[in-house]
Formats: C-alpha cells, sequence, structure tokens
C-alpha cells in the first residue's frame, strides 16, 4: 500500500512538472509527450492492478481467518455437546440406580413383612406342636410313673411302693387320684410318717393312700358337690365353692393327665374316719 501511494505521487508530481514546463513555454517533442502519455497509463493500470490484488488478498484472508474461527469454535461446540450428553446419560444412570436401591429395599422390606406372620405362624405351631407332645409325653405315663416324673410326689411314691399298690395303680384300670405333695406330707410329722412306713402298719398305711383314690378317671369337670366313694370304701366329701375342696384339703391344680387316670393335687393328706 506505502509503495502505490509513492508511486501514485510521483505520478502526480510529474504531472505537475509537465504542466510548469509547458507553461513556461518550454516545448516537449510529441514522441517524449506520447511516451511519457504511455507510461503514465501504464502506471496507472498497474497501481488500478494491484490495489485489486491487494483487495482479493484481503478479502481471501478474510475467508480464512473467518474459517479458522468456525473451524476453531465447530469441536468447542462438539466437546460441550458431549459434555452436557455425557452429563445427562451419567444422571440417567444414577436415578436409575437409586430407583433400583429403592424397589430392592422395598421388596427387602415386602420380604420381611411377608415373612414376619410366617415365622410367628411357625413358632406358634412349633409351641403347639411342643405342647401337644408334652401332654402326649404325659398321657402316655401311668399314674405312678407321672407321680415319680413330677418330683413333688417322692412320700406318696414311697408309700404306694410300701403299700404294695403300685403294680395296681400302674395297670390298666382308670382311677382319680387326690395326691397329697411332699409338703403335705411333711405337715403330718417325721415320727408319724415313719411309724406309717413300717411294714406291720401297712394295713393303716394302705386304708389312708385309698382314701384319696376314686375308681375311674373323674376330671375337674366331672366333678359334683357332695359325696364320693374311694376305693377305700369311705366317701369323700367334695365341696365346689370357691375352691375346690376335698374334705378339708384345697386342690391346688388338677387335671394331670395320665395313661390310665388323672391327677388332682391337693395340700393336705386326708384321714379316712376310724
Amino acid at each position: 500500500m506505502i509503495k502505490q501511494l509513492n508511486l501514485t505521487k510521483g505520478l502526480k508530481s510529474f504531472a505537475v512538472f509537465l504542466g510548469v514546463l509547458l507553461a513556461l513555454g518550454v516545448s516537449v517533442s510529441p514522441a517524449v509527450a506520447e511516451k511519457m502519455e504511455v507510461e503514465e497509463s501504464q502506471t496507472e493500470t498497474e497501481v488500478m492492478d494491484k490495489e485489486e490484488d491487494d483487495e482479493m488478498s484481503e478479502t481471501m484472508m478474510e475467508r480464512e481467518t473467518d474459517m479458522t474461527d468456525d473451524e476453531m469454535s465447530a469441536p468447542i461446540e462438539d466437546t460441550e455437546e458431549e459434555v452436557q450428553l455425557e452429563t445427562e446419560v451419567m444422571d440417567k444412570e444414577e436415578d436409575d440406580e437409586m430407583s433400583e436401591t429403592m424397589m430392592e429395599k422395598e421388596t427387602d422390606m415386602d420380604d420381611d413383612e411377608m415373612s414376619a406372620p410366617i415365622e410367628n405362624k411357625e413358632t406358634n405351631m412349633d409351641d403347639e406342636e411342643m405342647s401337644m407332645e408334652k401332654e402326649g409325653d404325659t398321657a402316655e405315663m401311668n399314674l405312678v410313673e407321672t407321680a415319680m416324673a413330677a418330683g413333688e410326689f417322692n412320700t406318696l411314691v414311697a408309700a404306694v411302693q410300701a403299700a404294695g399298690l403300685a403294680e395296681t395303680l400302674s395297670g390298666e384300670q382308670e382311677f382319680t387320684v387326690f395326691a397329697p405333695t411332699d409338703e403335705a406330707f411333711a405337715a403330718l410329722g417325721e415320727d408319724t410318717l415313719e411309724e406309717l412306713l413300717k411294714p406291720e402298719n401297712k394295713d393303716k398305711l394302705t386304708a389312708i393312700l385309698t382314701y384319696h383314690v376314686v375308681p375311674g378317671m373323674v376330671t375337674s369337670t366331672d366333678l359334683e358337690a357332695g359325696k364320693v366313694k374311694t376305693v377305700q370304701g369311705s366317701d369323700l366329701e367334695v365341696d365346689l365353692g370357691e375352691a375346690v375342696m376335698v374334705d378339708d384339703a384345697t386342690v391346688v391344680k388338677a387335671d394331670i393327665m395320665t395313661s390310665n387316670g388323672v391327677i388332682h393335687v391337693i395340700d393336705k393328706v386326708i384321714l379316712p374316719a376310724e
């Protein structure tokens, strides 16, 4: 651009110079004048061509700059879009994982809630089965075996064996026994017990024991107030008041079932009238 300006200025100066010469009356030959005009015309043409070339170069440079900017911005835009897409995908995956976790927890809770009643039912069934087995075990034992297994009728068992009644109470015939506890026998006194257990007092001991026995199986629901015939032959007096009384003894536990009868626990040894 600077060269073009200098050249233009030179041409203008040359033209001014020619004008001055003509004004001063200096003669210039036609050939020289024509040559100068041709050179001036060529110079102007060259200047115009140069200006066009420069304009084209600038236009191309601007286009290249624009293309470069576009090319540079395109990857950035693509990268931003890719990052956004990746972020959306990651968010979606996190949401899916959270949903799956929540569903698993709900499923586990549902399983736990469903299994709890089942476990309770199984526990209840086990308890019932154990209870039935216990009753079944007790029912399989006879009167003497049940008394021995209970652990609170040791004196009674010893007296039954001393009186020779163990075989009878272990047989198939059914009996109802009003069984005094060890504490009830202890209330008679040690000397009295020792005296009753002597062989020479077997008949007296047998009478006392059989007075506690009623033929047949009489449960608590079968008991009736009044007199009840015992194996000894005398009558027991049964009172069905606030507490079930047999003579002056209280029934503290009823209906211990055995294979050949039933036991009602009483808190006192009852004695037949002499």
